[in-house]
C-alpha cells in the first residue's frame, strides 16, 4: 500500500508590511522553516527585489519565498525560491539551497548557497562577487 504525505511548498508572501503564510506541509518543522525564510528574506538581493515590487505595486505585493524541498538522506539540503507570486504563476528570482546541519548555527549566511547561471549552486559570496549588474 502506497501512502501518499500531504505535501505542499512552504510559501511565505511578504505582502504590505507582514509575513503570510500561504501553504503549510504538514511534514516540514516550522522552527528550521521560520528561520530559513528569516535569513534568506534578509539576503540584500532579496530586499533589492522587494523593494523594487513594492515600488510597482504600489506597495501591495513584496517578494514571496517558497521552500520547495526538504532535507533527506540523499540530499541534505533545503532548496528555497524567491519570487513573485501572481495569480497565474510563480516568477523565480533567485534558487537558494542550504544544507540542513547548518540551519541551527549563529551565522548561517556563509552556508547558503545560490544557483548560478550554468546551473550550478555556488556559495552566495562567490555568486556575489562574479554577478556582473
Amino acid at each position: 500500500m502506497l501512502l501518499a504525505a500531504f505535501l505542499m511548498p512552504l510559501l511565505f508572501s511578504f505582502n504590505q508590511g507582514y509575513k503570510k503564510v500561504l501553504y503549510l506541509s504538514s511534514t516540514q518543522n516550522l522552527d528550521h522553516d521560520s528561520i530559513i525564510i528569516d535569513k534568506i528574506y534578509r539576503l540584500r538581493e532579496v530586499q533589492a527585489r522587494d523593494q523594487y515590487l513594492r515600488t510597482l505595486t504600489k506597495g501591495r505585493q513584496g517578494v514571496s519565498i517558497m521552500i520547495t524541498t526538504n532535507p533527506s538522506h540523499e540530499a541534505p539540503f533545503y532548496l528555497i525560491q524567491v519570487g513573485y507570486n501572481n495569480s497565474s504563476r510563480f516568477e523565480v528570482y533567485y534558487n537558494f539551497r542550504i544544507n540542513n546541519k547548518f540551519i541551527k548555527m549563529k551565522k548561517i549566511m556563509p552556508y547558503i548557497e545560490v544557483l548560478n547561471s550554468s546551473g550550478d549552486f555556488v556559495m552566495l559570496s562567490t555568486w556575489r562577487r562574479t554577478r556582473h549588474i
